[in-house]
């Protein structure tokens, strides 16, 4: 295992020879990259007492919170290259402690934490001239990089039954990530946020990212991931008889195309993704964990699975 260890002025912290190339994105971003669980072990141990710092830097800002409806904490937004006032408050969260990682939004752009976290590492990786596919249309995301990205393909899925890559009357094109309609070595990189632990079959999906993507290209997801964890959680499948079943107390997430509707939690992940990655042909993958008080990446380290083909 190689540490190193990058400019401590900027704040930058690189591990395992991974490190942001962009000064924009490296000032006070700090991260850890792990390879496996026994790496991941490790420098979470090496880093416990600043770790600890960290939870209570946030439970100070809880309760600041109090019984107020909202609060700001005062950072930098990458996307909007300005000084901010990150909204925070109890909105998303179990009626106590502050869901940080879907909060802190900035009041220009509209993006949260993890989503500005999202379009500052694709800046640093992705060229304006990169073919992109994005499985999401409707969020604002979406929005921040099709104005970015003239190659970006983006799509939702809209149901059952309906054949992959039409167009539906709002303008929203459907996808079925376990079949795509998109060809082979069709695109630079596939960027898919919080869908993958929504699809009964993810290996397929795997699959079929690493189909459509170049030679050399790159994956960057987000899903529901636990650090320690060696084996996913299935909390639903799908039964023979076509009925979903559950194994755990449903839980249901947030869905973009029916806002007042639902989208049902298959899966919580553990390091059995990584091993699935390279099964679906990708060559390496990592977690990347990020924290950055001035950018407003605060809450449990931020967490970006990376995988090259």
């Amino acid at each position: 295992m190689m540490i190193r260890f990058g400019n401590a002025a900027s704040g930058l912290l690189s591990w395992a020879g991974v490190r942001l190339r962009s000064s924009r994105a490296g000032l006070g971003l700090w991260n850890l990259s792990f390879a496996s669980l026994d790496e991941c072990g490790f420098l979470l141990e090496a880093h416990a007492e600043e770790l600890r710092g960290r939870r209570q830097f946030e439970q100070q800002l809880e309760e600041h919170l109090g019984s107020l409806e909202e609060s700001v904490l005062a950072g930098h937004c990458w996307v909007c290259s300005r000084k901010q006032a990150f909204l925070y408050d109890r909105k998303y969260s179990d009626g106590v402690h502050v869901n940080w990682r879907e909060r802190l939004v900035c009041p220009r752009c509209g993006l949260n934490n993890r989503l500005r976290l999202v379009a500052q590492l694709i800046g640093c990786v992705a060229s304006k001239g990169a073919s992109i596919y994005l499985t999401e249309q409707v969020t604002p995301l979406a929005g921040y990089l099709t104005r970015r990205y003239r190659k970006l393909a983006r799509s939702e899925y809209l149901g059952d039954g309906l054949a992959p890559g039409i167009v539906n009357s709002r303008g929203i094109r459907h996808e079925d990530v376990t079949a795509l309609s998109f060809g082979d070595r069709s695109f630079d990189h596939i960027l898919s946020f919080d869908v993958l632990e929504h699809v009964p079959d993810y290996r397929a999906a795997l699959a079929e990212f690493g189909r459509v993507l170049k030679d050399d290209g790159s994956l960057i997801l987000s899903a529901p991931f636990g650090l320690l964890l060696e084996k996913n959680v299935v909390r639903a499948r799908i039964a023979p008889d076509g009925e979903v079943e559950h194994l755990l107390p449903p839980e249901y997430h947030g869905d973009p195309v029916d806002p007042q509707g639902g989208i049902l939690c298959y899966y919580h992940f553990g390091w059995e993704l990584l091993d699935d990655l390279k099964a679906a042909g990708f060559r390496e993958a990592r977690v990347d964990a990020y924290w950055s008080r001035e950018y407003g990446h605060i809450g449990d380290e931020q967490l970006v699975i990376v995988a090259a083909k």
